[in-house]
């Protein structure tokens, strides 16, 4: 069994607590800055995604990747403000062919796909956000638990959550 510095490909030299600076990060998704702690990375097999571009940090990475058997390993060493994170996974998933559950989702909804060995599709909604919510889909639903048909515009309550199918 592989330790995690062979999956990552990475040696952590040295990690730091940011305290009352932000240091600036960019990368492939962008720029941002991280502000709660920042790792030094040695990248062995790994390749930088991401530089730190301030501080003591300037020039060394912050993000790396590293292929490994079949997949990719990617190591985040610092953290990022929001706007960031979001750019930064969105360019992760297009990079690793991850395609949302569904398009146009709401904020705070985060919405769940799974497929059935049948090939059998299924959508699971939760509403984290901080009101009702209104989901539109490209398909007539069903809910899964009642056996209703909810049509292609669905109302989901604050904190609510439904599993639903194509009708």
């Amino acid at each position: 069994m592989a330790c995690y510095k062979d999956v990552a490909g990475i040696e952590l030299e040295e990690f730091d607590s940011l305290n009352d600076y932000k240091v600036k990060v960019e990368g492939a998704f962008g720029k941002g800055k991280a502000s709660i702690w920042a790792d030094i990375i040695k990248p062995i097999t790994a390749k930088p995604v991401a530089t730190y571009e301030s501080e003591y940090y300037a020039g060394k990475p912050a993000i790396t990747v590293n292929e490994y058997g079949k997949g990719k390993c990617f190591y985040i060493g610092c953290d990022l403000d929001e706007e960031a994170t979001i750019a930064l996974m969105d360019c992760l998933a297009k990079d690793c062919n991850i395609e949302p559950a569904m398009k146009n989702a709401p904020a705070g909804v985060e919405i769940v796909r799974k497929v059935a060995k049948n090939g059998d599709r299924f959508w699971f909604l939760m509403n984290f956000g901080d009101k009702e919510e209104t989901v539109e889909l490209s398909f007539d639903a069903k809910d899964i638990a009642t056996g209703k048909k909810l049509g292609n515009r669905l109302n989901l309550p604050l904190y609510g959550a439904l599993a639903i199918t194509q009708a």
